[in-house]
């Protein structure tokens, strides 16, 4: 069955001078997608604090992207990046968060506030579309149906968080 998340690093950037670069993680988030069967007391899509080790991500990769974006040499980048984070156990129920929904909330936040930008406004509604999409291949999976199909089988007035448990079926 489908197992999936998309995790999210935020980091101060610091240029102490014109020809190095510094990288503080200020806080870091993955979203989950339960595998089926769902284990009990988990919510089939959620967030937890902290990072999730992923193949083909490290710390090395990073510093390439930086210095390709910044034209900084590797070496004159450093990456204080600790990955602890604090109270990391907690999961919070949340929509479904693939791929594409992580990068409409980033947009959201660090672009929000050039919303005045025509293109700022025309990128966001056209990602928002493709979100909404009944298409999207990311609303098709397994989990997104089972979701939909506890909530639908209730009360619409009793759509609730408890719907994200499987002991809610």
């Amino acid at each position: 069955m489908i197992e999936a998340r998309a995790n999210l690093a935020v980091y101060h950037l610091e240029q102490p001078t014109p020809r190095t670069c510094k990288l503080s993680l200020l806080d870091s988030m993955h979203f989950d997608v339960e595998k089926i069967p769902q284990k009990p007391f988990h919510p089939i899509f959620h967030v937890q604090r902290g990072h999730i080790k992923q193949p083909g991500w490290s710390l090395d990769q990073l510093k390439s992207r930086v210095s390709h974006a910044t034209g900084l040499t590797r070496e004159s980048i450093t990456i204080d990046d600790p990955r602890i984070v604090a109270c990391r156990d907690v999961r919070i129920p949340t929509p479904q968060m693939d791929y594409i929904s992580v990068l409409l909330t980033v947009v959201a936040d660090f672009f929000g506030e050039d919303a005045a930008r025509h293109q700022i406004k025309t990128g966001f509604r056209a990602l928002l579309k493709h979100v909404r999409n009944g298409e999207n291949i990311a609303r098709k999976a397994q989990q997104a149906e089972i979701l939909e199909r506890r909530w639908t089988a209730s009360d619409p007035s009793d759509f609730c968080v408890a719907h994200w448990y499987g002991e809610s079926a």
